[in-house]
């Protein structure tokens, strides 16, 4: 997150807590009033003290009741929703079809108690609608089943305003608390579970990627047994990275996903790293080729021969051109090797890919990586 971006949260979060200091002062200071308004009403009665003093707390237990439940219906219409999706965002640029069918693993908040409120409040404005024409008698009535508790002589119309204004305080009350701080709250800790579930995420890429070098090490750890007459036979680098190619292509079309086929790539591969640099290919024209095997020659070459000037040709190729998870992985991998060499505009198209992918995936990690490094460069040169 850029300072900018820092700052104007900084600056959101500050005017957010104003606005509620300045809402919730003037709505509890509306109910202040109306207390001290039930305590001079009580002592303003001639019934004696001790019905002054029955009337005034009675007023102030019911007038607390009313405000309570109106901040309960407050609380209930102002819950925030939360923005959720179990669809993950599309992939516009190069590599969407790679990316198509993937899922990924996240944590979401639990919604109940905002369903419970959507559920509550439209059966409330539902019946409240429904019975508008009755709320008069509805008041007048419980005005007057109210009035044998105050015992005294207080006039129904004194109740019906402590049912109305409470209420309506008290709705303010927990209206605006809910929108102005619960939202914030809310807010908040849905950044944090998104904070951990994307560090998961990433954990997982790391792993992957991990696998895939654990692999690689382990298939060159293991060099192919060859007769010294079947060597002498060998076709020379170019004819055999032609067939590498033509073979990858071939796995990809012939075997399923899966591990095995994984490996049996890997194996490719690492043979065209051991052989690309002897190969006189035109490197250039195959990091642009329709055809995925040449495309993978190209990454193995600049792999094992970084070249400074094809370094931006190379992002070009696996950001705009690739379209295969094994193929942008080990272009990756590659930009790593040819990294000290690119130009801005490449560093930004790395970037906006880094964001289209997913965390999980060993793509990802590698590409994090290769732009932590380029960055730790710059601050050492800076």
């Amino acid at each position: 997150m850029s300072d900018n971006d820092e700052s104007k949260r900084d600056r959101d979060e500050e005017l957010r807590e104003k606005n509620l200091h300045r809402t919730l002062s003037f709505v509890f200071a509306a109910l202040g009033i109306g207390f001290l308004a039930v305590i001079v009403y009580a002592s303003s009665s001639k019934q004696g003290s001790a019905v002054n003093l029955n009337i005034a707390a009675t007023g102030v237990i019911v007038a607390g009741a009313f405000a309570l439940l109106g901040f309960a219906g407050g609380f209930l219409f102002g819950i925030p929703k939360s923005l959720q999706g179990d669809a993950a965002p599309a992939v516009p640029a190069a590599g969407a079809a790679a990316e198509k069918g993937t899922k990924r693993s996240r944590l979401t908040t639990n919604t109940n108690l905002e369903q419970m409120s959507d559920w509550l409040t439209k059966i409330l404005v539902g019946v409240g609608l429904t019975q508008l024409v009755n709320v008069g008698d509805a008041l007048w009535k419980l005005a007057e089943q109210f009035k044998s508790f105050f015992g005294g002589n207080v006039s129904e119309v004194f109740i019906i305003g402590i049912v109305l204004y409470f209420s309506t305080a008290g709705f303010l009350a927990g209206y605006f608390w809910t929108r102005l701080f619960l939202a914030g709250a809310f807010s908040l800790a849905d950044r944090s579970l998104e904070a951990v579930s994307r560090a998961m995420d990433e954990l997982r890429g790391d792993i992957e990627s991990t696998r895939q070098v654990a692999e690689t090490a382990l298939d060159k750890s293991q060099p192919e047994a060859t007769a010294p007459s079947a060597a002498a036979q060998r076709p020379d680098p170019d004819s055999r990275l032609e067939a590498l190619a033509k073979r990858y292509n071939e796995i990809r079309d012939a075997m399923s996903k899966g591990s095995a086929r994984t490996a049996e790539m890997t194996r490719i591969v690492n043979e065209m790293i051991d052989i690309a640099p002897s190969a006189k290919v035109d490197v250039r024209k195959w990091l642009f080729s329709d055809d995925r095997g040449q495309r993978l020659a190209a990454y193995a070459r600049l792999y094992k021969a970084p070249d400074p000037t094809l370094a931006d040709a190379l992002v070009q190729s696996v950001t705009s051109k690739e379209d295969k998870n094994f193929g942008e992985y080990w272009g990756i991998r590659a930009i790593g090797k040819n990294s000290e060499h690119l130009s801005e505009a490449s560093v930004n198209s790395l970037r906006a890919r880094l964001q289209q992918l997913k965390p999980t995936t060993d793509r990802y990690a590698e590409l994090r990586r290769v732009l932590a490094d380029i960055d730790a460069r710059r601050t050492a040169r800076a």
